[in-house]
């Protein structure tokens, strides 16, 4: 199961401002040739770095991350709960469709 997203990251991943925060620094090792590219690429880019390719690789990680993690959340079967509640909306909107009602009535008022 994935942890909740950090409302830093979430904006992160939108693109917010958070270049507040001192970012930490890490080691990778990556294959050569990918190097290559990610070199011949900066070269290609002005003011593009190292840094901002694997923030933005580890951005993109994440966020497929997150689609898989919400895919396999709408695949998993419903509970119980979940089913009678389906189904009780489908009466509520059944209901409504044979009144002809178009919104729920909402009493004056309120």
């Amino acid at each position: 199961m994935y942890a909740l997203v950090s409302y830093d990251l979430y904006a992160a991943m939108r693109g917010a401002n958070v270049a507040q925060r001192v970012k930490p620094r890490i080691t990778v090792t990556v294959d050569p040739q990918m190097l290559e590219e990610v070199d011949a690429y900066i070269r290609e880019h002005a003011g593009a770095d190292r840094s901002q390719i694997v923030d933005k690789a580890l951005r993109c990680w994440y966020a497929q991350m997150l689609d898989e993690a919400l895919a396999k959340q709408h695949a998993a079967p419903r509970s119980p709960e979940e089913l009678e509640q389906r189904a009780a909306w489908k009466r509520i909107r059944t209901a409504q469709m044979l009144r002809g009602d178009r919104a729920p009535r909402v009493p004056e008022g309120e």
